[in-house]
């Protein structure tokens, strides 16, 4: 995939946040990286930070959940992308796994 590639899909799901989730209440979700096969560079983790993050964010969203994929160089790129400054807010908590359940049950709990 490429970066023009992976924009329109994160845009994509961005959208079905915002037009679905609100009537459906989403407040959490996981990412399962372990079929991932994308490196964010630093230019699409910023982009991600500036565009992507506040659509969460005004969207309700509480909670990412990440299932990584045991892979250094692409677990590493998630996580500095969810280390930015508007990820890192206190409306939005994120947490890495290496256990899908254990994902999926962190995600779950609305605290």
């Amino acid at each position: 995939m490429d970066d023009i590639s992976f924009k329109n899909h994160i845009s994509s799901f961005a959208n079905l946040i915002e037009t679905d989730g609100a009537s459906h209440e989403v407040k959490s979700f996981v990412v399962d990286t372990r079929a991932y096969h994308f490196v964010m560079n630093l230019n699409i983790q910023e982009w991600h930070d500036k565009e992507i993050i506040p659509r969460y964010l005004n969207s309700g969203i509480k909670k990412i959940a990440f299932c990584l994929s045991g892979d250094l160089i692409r677990d590493l790129s998630i996580e500095q992308t969810f280390d930015e400054s508007q990820a890192q807010s206190d409306e939005l908590s994120t947490l890495y796994f290496q256990d899908l359940r254990k994902a999926l049950a962190w995600a779950k709990r609305i605290d």
